[in-house]
């Protein structure tokens, strides 16, 4: 469901990938909402990287189905 998954990056972006310095600013640097959508986009494009070598083991799980 469309609206579920973008609960869940909402919510994985402003309570894993903000600072407490961003806090302060959560709705502009800590959200998905308009005001916010771009900052994330530019400046934490980390939480992007689906290559991380974090997620090698979880890939390798997931190509076992």
């Amino acid at each position: 469901d469309k609206e579920f998954v973008k609960f869940w990056v909402n919510t994985y972006i402003r309570f894993d990938t903000c600072s407490p310095k961003d806090k302060k600013q959560a709705e502009k640097k800590c959200s998905m909402s308009m005001n916010g959508f771009e900052y994330v986009m530019v400046n934490k494009k980390h939480i992007w990287n689906f290559e991380h070598s974090a997620l090698n083991e979880l890939k390798k799980f997931l190509r076992m189905f």
